[in-house]
């Protein structure tokens, strides 16, 4: 069996734990440190970080 070591995207913390799915069907995690829930890939573009200040970047 496969381990894979998830740290939370936003404090970086490992106390990370398994949280259901998502509706397209992607593993969801949820940070027990800063108690936010993300996933570690996204299906849809424009969930992924970083899309939006490349939209208003864009726009300017």
């Amino acid at each position: 069996m496969a381990v894979i070591e998830v740290k939370c995207r936003y404090c970086g913390q490992e106390r990370v734990v398994k949280n259901g799915r998502a509706p397209n069907g992607l593993q969801r995690f949820h940070c027990r440190a800063c108690r936010r829930y993300f996933q570690v890939e996204y299906h849809y573009s424009g969930r992924k970080p970083g899309t939006a200040q490349r939209l208003v970047d864009m726009a300017f």
